[in-house]
């Protein structure tokens, strides 16, 4: 047994528990170091899930708004251009019904107009008063017969 006082040994167990020792406490400090960077990095990915998340909402709300009001300007585009489209076809209508008016007086001014150069211009002659017919016979029984 070599050593101080024959206690080798025991200096050589004492310092190997002191190296293991030394070893165990820098794991530990590693391990710490590891548990600390995997707790910093879930927090950090936590946040930046968070601060996403929000943002993603935002940007759904913007989106829900602006579709809903781009759904109501359409529709109040569409309620004008029927409104200007029932306008038109009414319009178009009342116009016809004018000429139609237009067509029928302008047919009556045509008759009247007809109807006196007729009467102005008769191809045959008409009495001053109403006599009895020249052509007509009137026999003794009361009936009037035709001279043929």
């Amino acid at each position: 047994m070599g050593g101080f006082g024959g206690n080798s040994r025991q200096n050589d167990a004492v310092s190997q528990e002191i190296l293991s020792n030394q070893h165990f406490d820098a794991l530990g400090a590693r391990i710490t170091s590891i548990g600390n960077g995997i707790c910093d990095s879930t927090y950090a990915l936590n946040n930046s899930i968070l601060t996403e998340g929000r943002a993603l909402q935002t940007q759904i709300a913007d989106c829900c708004c602006n579709t809903q009001l781009a759904i109501k300007d359409l529709a109040a585009g569409i309620h004008a251009e029927g409104e200007a489209t029932r306008a038109l076809i009414q319009q178009n209508e009342v116009q016809a019904l004018r000429d139609k008016v237009t067509d029928l007086q302008f047919q009556q001014s045509q008759c009247a107009q007809n109807a006196y150069l007729i009467n102005q211009l008769r191809p045959c002659p008409v009495p001053a008063y109403i006599t009895s017919s020249p052509y007509a016979q009137y026999n003794g029984c009361g009936c009037t017969g035709m001279n043929v």
